[in-house]
């Protein structure tokens, strides 16, 4: 599989947890605007559009329990992608193990007992087998505070090895894992007072707010690493160092396993694309008045015009059309794992022949556009973006001994502002359904 695609918002989960009033630590007032301004920018359409019920905020949890449970519940409830975020202190028990423990309202420096280690949500990650495949991103805006500085969270050690990704122990699958951390070794994690939100989260909340301009549209979260290291460095908040002739600054650390380059859970806004004006016309000739689109950009039955259309063609193999409940057991996987929610209509899905034992591995017609999936990574195209992209099928000649003229098996191919390809070659289906969509964009352009 190649290229971009976007996380499918209604099949992942988020949880943001934040302290911002501790009994015993430095308050960081920051960190409960941290949450809501992560929350609102996840939810926001142009930048992902994470249903609001899809995200779960912990602020002040009072017990380790609080942490692990909406973990363990997002990480079981999501198909797709799960977002972990973490904003307060943190605390290392050097003495003994140098783990790293996130610290709880009532947390003490040096008692881990009053803390959540870290570790608790790591295993609950791995121990939940059905976190087969998904993408997983984590990210600690967090200090260890026995070392903490006033109105500073302060490091001790690599943030990036002690939180660690071994996300992958014990799990089967291909999805992803990234660890983005606010701060490394040898730099304090800033809480700047009296502004709105903590140094790193606010440079966050800012990239993905305004987007990388001259980037594709979407933004994967190695570029969203490289480009906070960039923005961080720029801002240039010096810190005391230990040595009295250096300064250090607040750059965060990156860790994955699997591609970072696969998960993004955010549109580049600063790319959105306007329709190019039409070229004027010669003098002598005068141009036809443009037809008003409808609102949404294509026709507004457009999910009719696709069944319509669908039911007026040849039956294509692994291609079923569904009118009313989808008969066999497989179809109804499948459209139960494109159908974000009950006001999306599936209008029709083609499986090829992994798809009979993964049925998420196919390909759907839904009333708002395409959905494809393959390996539990997926790609959505709605029907207002259909002119942006192309569908195809290469060939390859297979030759057996039998049959050493060969012939033609085909694949899938999606090209455009995000690409895919099918992995199975096959005969016929895959270039049917490529010509099938080409005909559906020209009815999406009206």
């Amino acid at each position: 599989m190649s290229g971009l695609w976007l996380a499918t918002p209604a099949a992942s989960r988020a949880v943001l947890i934040g302290v911002h009033e501790y009994k015993y630590l430095p308050s960081l007032p920051a960190v409960r605007n941290n949450l809501t301004g992560l929350a609102d920018t996840l939810t926001d359409e142009r930048i992902w559009g994470l249903p609001r019920e899809n995200v779960v905020t912990v602020p002040q949890p009072e017990k380790a329990s609080d942490l692990v449970d909406s973990v363990a519940d997002a990480c079981a409830q999501a198909t797709d992608t799960v977002v972990i975020y973490y904003a307060g202190h943190g605390l290392t028990d050097d003495e003994f193990n140098g783990e790293l423990y996130l610290a709880l309202p009532g947390s003490r420096k040096f008692r881990p007992d009053t803390t959540c280690a870290y570790d608790y949500l790591r295993r609950e990650m791995i121990r939940d087998r059905r976190t087969h495949g998904k993408q997983v991103v984590i990210i600690l805006d967090c200090c260890y505070s026995g070392r903490a500085l006033r109105n500073g969270m302060s490091p001790g050690e690599d943030l990036a090895d002690l939180a660690d990704v071994r996300l992958d122990d014990g799990m089967a699958g291909n999805g992803a894992r990234c660890l983005l951390t606010a701060a490394s070794a040898s730099s304090i994690a800033l809480a700047p007072p009296g502004e709105t939100y903590t140094a790193f989260t606010g440079a966050l909340l800012r990239l993905l707010n305004t987007g990388v301009p001259e980037h594709p549209g979407l933004l994967d979260m190695d570029t969203v690493y490289n480009r906070l290291q960039a923005d961080l460095r720029a801002l240039a908040r010096p810190q005391p160092s230990s040595d009295a002739n250096r300064t250090r600054h607040a750059l965060p650390e990156f860790g994955s396993r699997g591609s970072p380059r696969r998960i993004c859970i955010a549109k580049n806004v600063s790319t959105k694309r306007k329709k190019p004006s039409p070229a004027p016309s010669p003098e002598h000739v005068r141009a036809p008045a443009p037809t008003p689109p409808s609102p949404s950009g294509v026709p507004a039955r457009m999910g009719s015009l696709v069944r319509e259309y669908l039911r007026s063609q040849p039956a294509v193999p692994g291609l079923h059309l569904i009118d009313g409940a989808p008969g066999n057991k497989v179809v109804q996987q499948a459209c139960k794992a494109h159908q974000p929610s009950d006001r999306e209509e599936v209008i029709a899905v083609w499986l090829w022949r992994s798809a009979w034992s993964h049925p998420e591995d196919s390909l759907a017609l839904t009333s708002s556009g395409l959905r494809v999936g393959d390996n539990g990574t997926y790609l959505h195209v709605p029907y207002e973006e259909f002119g942006q992209y192309t569908f195809d099928s290469p060939y390859r000649f297979k030759r057996t001994w039998w049959d050493t003229s060969g012939h033609r098996m085909y694949r899938l191919r999606i090209t455009g502002p995000q690409s895919w390809s099918s992995k199975e070659w096959h005969r016929y289906a895959p270039e049917t359904i490529a010509e099938r969509l080409q005909h559906i964009r020209t009815i999406a352009a009206g």
